[in-house]
This record gives C-alpha cells, structure tokens and sequence, in this order.
C-alpha cells in the first residue's frame, strides 16, 4: 500500500535574499508567534514589509537556535512588527533581533524540476579499470512561469534581481519545507514577453543553481539539510 506520496513538502516556492544588517534592535523584546515589540520607542522607519527578521530561541544546555521570519506589517506608534511564523520556532523573550534582507514568496509555477546530477572524481586505472569518488550531487531547480507572469511577481522579486557583491540568495523549493534551503545563483538567461493585449507576461524561467553538492536525494540529514544558515543540520 502507497504511504509517501511526496517527499520534502508541497508548498510554493520561497526565495530569501540575505542583505546584511538593516536594522538591529536596541531595547528589550517580546516575541509572540506572530509579533515583535520593542521596548524603548525605537524608530521602525528603515523596515518594510517583506523584511526578513532573525532572533534566537535559547534552550538550557544547547546553542541558541537561529529563527527567522517574514515581516508583513509593521506598527511604529506601537513599537510592534508583525511577522508571519517563525521558521524555527517563537524566539526568546529579551534575545535581540536582526533584520537583514528580504523574504520573497513566489505564487505556484506552472512547473518546478529539480535535477540532481551525480559529481565524481573519477580515475582511469589501467588496465580498463575506473575508481569512482562520489562528491555529493549538483542541485539545479528550474521554476517555469512561462505561461503567465503577473507583474507584481516581478515587482516583489526585485530584492532578488538586485544582488550585491556579498549579498546571498535561499531558495527554499517548498516553504512548507523550511529545513530544506539551499545557496543558489542565476544559472540562465531570463526571458521577458509583453503577454498579448492583457495586463502580465510569458516566458520567464528561473534557473537556480547550487553553490554547494547535496549529499544525498532525497536528502535526508547533513551537507545539504539546511545547510544554507546551519551546516549540517538535519533540520529545525
């Protein structure tokens, strides 16, 4: 009888664009499962929605835990930033927070493949011999929106398509998934086609390569579990 129907998650697609510090907070916080509040009356002008927040869950015993989340409104009378889960788990009241890039949710492409291709070092020994080392697979995720683009997808992927030299670019395949996020970059060209007389366009692709192999597919725990904020992890 059929038990696993699809492995690591069925949610849209999630890119996360890490852009170094824009705003750390200076007074004490309280953290619910969907709130931020600042102590102090800080100014929250420099945050918008779609920021990613970072703070940390401490565990007696164990290292303080790194979380994150995505900003969707924000309350400077009140000093309150609402957020929409935290991946990871509610933070710890009175642990500072970060925010420092852009968490870009992507509607459902008409397609996603992912492509693992198997990397060797592989030696020729003589004679008509070949010794084999597995490096782990190269990762290649292909979001197909050529169909039907809106043009605010393309207005909220602009974080995305505006990378700083040190800046970092997360795909998570599935947010549901969130253990699942991998370094990636622009692979290939990307096409734009004004669609007819309506208001969107066609033949967008994206093409995300990883910057590190995965050790296994599906993958199951370590290099490529994760590995994006937390090497090795097999998981939050």
């Amino acid at each position: 009888m059929e038990s696993t129907k699809v492995i690591n998650g069925v949610g849209t697609p999630r890119l996360i664009v890490i852009k170094g510090t824009i705003y750390t907070s200076a007074g004490a916080t309280t953290y619910t499962a969907t709130s931020v509040t600042e102590a102090g009356s800080p100014s929250l002008a420099a945050l918008k929605i779609g920021h990613r927040i970072t703070a940390f869950v401490v565990s007696s015993g164990h290292p303080n835990k790194p979380v994150f989340a995505k900003i969707t409104a924000i309350d400077d009378t009140g000093d309150v930033i609402t957020v929409d889960e935290w991946i990871g788990g509610t933070p710890t009241n009175a642990q500072p927070f970060v925010v420092d890039g852009f968490v870009i949710d992507l509607p459902r492409c008409q397609e996603m493949t992912e492509v693992f291709t198997p990397d060797y070092l592989l030696h020729k020994l003589y004679p008509r011999k070949k010794k084999p080392k597995f490096r782990g697979w190269d990762y290649r995720c292909i979001l197909d929106y050529s169909a039907f683009t809106t043009g605010d997808m393309l207005f909220d992927l602009r974080p995305a398509f505006s990378l700083g030299e040190d800046d970092r670019l997360i795909l998570l395949p599935r947010k549901d998934a969130p253990a699942f996020q991998r370094n990636v970059f622009y692979a290939d060209a990307i096409s734009l086609s004004l669609y007819g007389k309506s208001a969107g366009y066609r033949k967008p692709v994206f093409v995300f390569d990883t910057t590190e192999n995965l050790a296994s597919w599906p993958i199951l725990d370590g290099y490529g579990s994760n590995f994006a904020n937390s090497y090795g992890s097999t998981g939050w």
